[in-house]
């Protein structure tokens, strides 16, 4: 039986965060949850409803710099400039 898990999230008034209520993080502070199948970071899947695919070599980063934020106009791309064989491997 497969049981899925709505997202909540609370607004801050001061910053406009949308803070991830409803899942918890992971050892690094990030919040997961599975779509479609598959396992990813709460704020990637927004990223990606919002403004389409993540490039390769691209990761998804927080503005306000809170990694509970789910705010699309939060999210934005960063180019990850390291060897991308590195960034592969990390990524597995």
């Amino acid at each position: 039986m497969s049981v899925k898990k709505e997202l909540r999230y609370e607004i801050e008034t001061k910053t406009s965060c949308w803070i991830v209520k409803s899942h918890r993080p992971n050892g690094e502070g990030y919040f997961y949850m599975f779509r479609e199948g598959e396992r990813d970071l709460i704020h990637r899947w927004i990223y990606c409803d919002e403004h389409g695919s993540i490039p390769k070599f691209h990761e998804v980063r927080h503005a306000c710099g809170k990694k509970a934020c789910i705010n699309p106009e939060h999210l934005y791309l960063y180019e990850n400039k390291r060897n991308p064989s590195f960034y592969r491997n990390k990524r597995k």
